[in-house]
């Protein structure tokens, strides 16, 4: 499953699981740094309704004023991106098509391997194939005027083959018809194959055309078949080609053909036809003229053979039966007759995709990506060691890497670096940071404020990184988890070389509980004291340490608080928490503050019943940040999140609400991190944002 596909269906699933949704407009503009609507505060009574509660305990109903504020303006679309095709010239100079939330198309070029990626819009609104051949040279298939319904299926009216000669600065249409309406990426990423200039192929509408002049007339490729569909090709060389396809009828055969003179004659190499089985292609590729690969699928088995031939497809040698759904294969890079690789695609999990790689032509294959989370749609190696992959996380961005040694290794090369999971300042300018769209045990610095990040260190050894707290530079913590030989194993790790090294200092921290350990929190306050908190099926844990985190002992459990959707301590005392629930017969968010590290009193409650905190963040007793997030409804597509930051100056007692633009788009995963009254940080797989001044204006980071 791409990338859309896997959008949509989260998409629905919301839309099921909402019991009301609700129409809004909001403004959208398109740059880099959100500012604010002014003149626009005014004050609205019973927003925000609050039960005051007394020493003796008894409660009062009181309903205090909530000052709405100026809109936050966010002047760029973000949100999650797709890369659904990318093509390399050479190992330094490639492309790749990105494309947004808002369908926006941007062209993505490198020069030098990656470390840089200039960019540029790209006429369309869906991507359906991608070829350069050289630093200027290129085409791209696009779906163009689409729209989408309240259903989420989308209706392209005009398919178009499009043209470049100075690197995507300029294109000309160069064929155009209706729109299939079908995605070529579900079945094949390369669609568009030119071994020169003016020699070229293109898949379009489960038809072949060729082309003699460089893409300014287009022609059908007459294979002798009118029922043979293809599906993926391949060409060594600019005479020398191969096609593999389907019949369509009451008897279906898996086709091979080879062309010797650039698409004008075909022969039939290969038949795969078996009485009550149906056979497809997942893909062939040749690393010269004689040796390539065909991958079959037998439908409805999830299985198919790996065939390799060595004398140009005059006979082929089934070399091994491999796994062809969940996880998919979705592209093959042989490199020569014993080495080659094979990307796979998870598909909506929870299983997952990789990187099959092979030494001996195909018998035998190896994950070597297994235990990452990846899954890779499209692959390209250049020999045995450098290796481009795409691809793609399910509840993250897609992203491009590269191996520069047989996929031993591997780094995220586009989006540029910053934290999903978890950040946490040591100070105004360093920082750290948990995750990236490629990797969830990579950790990651600052040493600008947050503007920029670099890798640090990947704990690959641990299943999942939980938490982070540094004190000083140097001096940090962090909760993860490890499969142990019997149960995961929670441990807090220790370093005091900025994070370069870790070592273990409590080896299982959940040792005894009936669950898992899910830590939501984690802080010291200096180099002995700290608290964390957890969810477990019991309720709500907090844990405290006085040595260091070597040992932690119980401060706090309820087995009631079950719902809590915020969660932020100040000390080892003080801490606040929100709960999503009915009470007077209304759907409110309720926010509790604790002051004594023992009982927790219910500040207030906001009532509306579609309405979910994000993230929650106190930096100090006084000034507070609550995000909330809600579902609404679109007249022509299925809808979009709608964000309301909420902020308070005088520790809950009073509000200032203020509203995101629609445009906000976040991602189920979101962290908010203030460092002070002023400066904080919103992360999540989509994006990165920054304010300075409080929250009045955020400045997109990444």
């Amino acid at each position: 499953m791409n990338l859309l596909t896997r959008y949509r269906f989260l998409t629905l699933a919301v839309i099921v699981l909402s019991a009301t949704m609700l129409l809004s407009g909001c403004n959208s503009e398109t740059k880099q740094t959100t500012r604010i609507e002014t003149n626009k505060t005014h004050h609205v009574s019973r927003l925000l309704q609050t039960d005051l509660i007394a020493a003796n305990g008894n409660g009062a109903d009181t309903d205090l004023s909530i000052t709405v504020g100026p809109r936050i303006v966010i002047k760029q679309e973000l949100g999650r991106i797709s890369i659904p095709y990318m093509d390399f010239v050479t190992e330094q100079t490639g492309w790749a098509v990105k494309s947004g939330v808002d369908h926006k198309l941007t062209l993505l070029q490198t020069k030098d391997g990656g470390s840089h990626w200039a960019e540029k819009q790209l006429p369309g609104w869906r991507v359906q194939g991608l070829k350069f051949i050289s630093q200027t040279t290129g085409w791209v298939l696009v779906d163009d005027d689409c729209k989408s319904n309240n259903k989420g299926t989308v209706i392209c009216a005009k398919e178009k083959l499009l043209h470049t000669k100075d690197a995507g600065k300029t294109w000309i249409t160069q064929w155009e018809n209706a729109a299939s309406n079908v995605s070529n990426q579900d079945w094949n990423t390369k669609t568009i194959q030119f071994p020169d200039q003016n020699h070229g192929f293109v898949f379009v509408h489960k038809q072949m055309l060729l082309t003699n002049d460089g893409g300014q007339h287009w022609k059908k490729v007459n294979f002798d078949n009118t029922q043979f569909k293809p599906s993926h090709m391949s060409f060594p060389q600019s005479n020398t080609g191969y096609v593999t396809g389907v019949t369509e009828g009451s008897h279906p055969k898996l086709l091979v053909f080879k062309t010797t003179d650039r698409g004008v004659h075909w022969k039939k190499q290969f038949v795969l036809s078996e009485s009550g089985e149906v056979w497809s292609s997942l893909g062939i590729d040749f690393s010269d003229v004689n040796t390539g690969w065909l991958l079959t699928n037998q439908e409805g088995m999830l299985s198919g053979d790996l065939y390799l031939t060595t004398d140009g497809g005059k006979h082929w040698s089934k070399q091994s039966k491999q796994r062809t759904g969940r996880p998919r294969p979705t592209s093959l890079d042989l490199i020569d007759a014993n080495r080659g690789f094979i990307s796979l695609d998870p598909g909506a999990g929870p299983i997952e995709g990789g990187i099959w790689s092979t030494n001996d032509g195909g018998k035998s294959l190896n994950n070597i990506a297994e235990n990452k989370g990846w899954g890779i749609h499209e692959l390209q190696a250049f020999n045995k060691d450098s290796i481009w992959a795409a691809g793609n996380g399910f509840n993250s961005s897609d992203y491009l890497m590269h191996s520069a040694d047989g996929g031993k290794t591997w780094g995220q090369s586009y989006p540029p670096l910053h934290p999903v999971n978890h950040i946490i300042m040591s100070d105004k300018l360093h920082g750290y940071g948990i995750g990236i769209q490629s990797s969830q045990q990579q950790l990651l610095q600052t040493n600008d404020g947050g503007k920029t990040w670099s890798a640090l260190t990947s704990l690959n050894g641990y299943s999942q990184l939980h938490n982070i707290s540094f004190i000083d530079p140097n001096h940090g913590w962090m909760i993860v988890t490890k499969q142990g030989p019997t149960h995961h194993l929670t441990q807090n790790l220790v370093t005091s070389d900025g994070g370069r090294t870790w070592t273990p200092v409590s080896t299982d921290m959940d040792q005894g509980m009936s669950s898992g350990f899910n830590s939501m929190y984690l802080n010291f306050l200096d180099h002995n004291n700290g608290v964390s908190a957890e969810f477990q099926g019991s309720g709500l844990r907090i844990i405290q340490t006085k040595d260091g985190g070597i040992s932690w002992q119980e401060s706090f459990k309820d087995p009631k608080l079950t719902s809590i959707q915020g969660f932020t301590m100040l000390s080892l005392t003080e801490g606040w928490y929100t709960t999503y629930g009915s009470e007077r017969k209304k759907e409110q968010i309720n926010i509790f503050h604790m002051k004594d590290g023992k009982h927790w009193n219910k500040v207030g409650s906001i009532p509306g019943y579609d309405w979910n905190t994000k993230a929650l963040s106190f930096p100090d007793t006084k000034h507070g940040w609550l995000l909330l997030a809600r579902w609404v409804a679109g007249v022509d597509t299925l809808g979009s999140e709608q964000y309301r930051l909420l902020s308070t100056k005088d520790g809950g007692k009073t509000w200032i609400s203020q509203d995101f633009t629609e445009s906000l788009y976040l991602e189920n995963n979101v962290q908010m991190t203030f460092t002070d009254d002023m400066n904080g940080f919103l992360t999540s797989p989509a994006s990165m944002l920054q304010t300075e001044d409080g929250g009045l204006i955020w400045t997109v980071l990444q």
